[in-house]
């Protein structure tokens, strides 16, 4: 009967399907995936300072409002304060602030021209109202030198002083021209005189004067000269006591 329970305990394991003993049961281990490193986060990009921006786009209309006003040194004061701290701006804003410098740099160089021309073109006026002055006094030498001298730095002068200068020399020129015909006038009567006198030799040395300038004189008054020398060429050839017409002999 034990032998039989026995057998019977045998058959009920076998059905369980229980592993004979001495072996062991393993559970499968898991295949290794290979995964890559986590990629690391990008820094942070920290916000933009829109109140530092506004506060640099306000600093940058004025500074253009004072450049076009012409006021130059308090853009030049607005800008550099700008320019300092430049750095912590974006970089559309610290373009711009190059841009503002340069238009600065630009406008200060055309005031200083123009202050330049400004000046130069006042000197030139006193100088013009100078020659002016000693034409209209028979001062002809003095204004000559006058003159002269702003007539060699005239190119660096506008147009209208130009001009200017060229009317003045007309002026000198032609008060010039009146001075010598009415000197040469004062000649030519000593000479009548001094053929009328018979003082032919003093005569002929006073008329070869006259005659080398003759050029420079009113037509009218180089005919006169002509007409001197025919009456000394006259005298010189007429014995004493000939009257000679137009002489008063």
């Amino acid at each position: 009967m034990r032998t039989f329970s026995l057998a019977v305990t045998m058959v009920g394991i076998l059905l369980l399907g229980v592993v004979p003993f001495g072996c062991k049961s393993e559970e499968p281990e898991p295949s290794a995936v290979e995964t890559a490193p986590a990629a690391p986060a990008p820094p942070a990009v920290p916000e933009p300072d829109t109140s530092a921006a506004k506060e640099a786009q306000t600093a940058l209309d004025k500074v253009t409002t004072l450049i076009k006003g012409g006021k130059l040194d308090e853009a030049e004061k607005e800008l550099a304060a700008l320019e300092a701290k430049s750095g912590s701006l974006s970089p559309e804003m610290q373009a711009k602030i190059k841009a503002a410098r340069a238009s600065l740099d630009a406008a200060k160089t055309a005031a200083a021209s123009a202050a330049a021309a400004d000046a130069a073109a006042k000197e030139a006026q006193t100088s013009l109202d100078k020659v002016t002055a000693l034409i209209k006094g028979g001062k002809l030498d003095e204004a000559e030198k006058e003159l002269a001298a702003l007539e060699a730095k005239s190119g660096s002068l506008s147009p209208e002083m130009q001009a200017k200068i060229k009317a003045a020399r007309a002026s000198l020129d032609a008060a010039k021209t009146a001075a010598s015909a009415k000197e040469s006038e004062g000649l030519l009567a000593r000479i009548l005189a001094m053929i009328k006198d018979g003082k032919l030799a003093d005569a002929e040395k006073m008329l070869a004067e006259l005659e080398s300038k003759a050029n420079l004189l009113p037509q009218s008054l180089q005919d006169k000269i002509k007409a001197a020398r025919t009456a000394l060429e006259i005298k010189k050839k007429t014995p004493e006591g000939l009257k000679i017409p137009g002489l008063g002999g």
